[in-house]
């Protein structure tokens, strides 16, 4: 799984993937949810990706959120926000580091949590 900075995809051929997950062999019982390789997936650490990700974010009208911690008491280190598309599959996953910009994020997703036109 490759992670691509905001604005690029795995479509525009000259752009280095920020990050590479090899995914894990799977064995014995497990259940998971494997995610299309066809879904962007965008990490947003500065101000200029976040720029270019907030307007979609404020315009869709499906996401899903899920967050992880770095320190009891601290707040999440990482948001993960995908928004999702007409057959209520996933478009797009961003990764928002709120652990190296804290404070960047809450304004916005602030409102998004408040509009009522928004399935969270």
């Amino acid at each position: 799984l490759d992670f691509y900075p905001a604005g690029a995809t795995s479509a525009d051929l000259g752009e280095e993937p920020v990050a590479r997950i090899q995914p894990l062999p799977v064995t014995g019982d497990v259940f998971f949810m494997e995610m299309p390789e066809d879904i962007q997936v965008v990490f947003v650490a500065d101000a200029e990706a976040w720029a270019s990700v907030e307007p979609q974010l404020a315009s869709a009208s499906l996401l899903a959120v899920d967050t992880e911690w770095w320190d009891s008491g601290q707040g999440p280190a990482l948001l993960q926000v995908a928004i999702g598309d007409e057959r209520g599959g996933c478009a797009a996953c961003f990764l928002l580091d709120t652990l190296r910009v804290p404070g960047l994020f809450a304004p916005a997703l602030l409102r998004l949590a408040r509009r009522t036109d928004v399935q969270i």
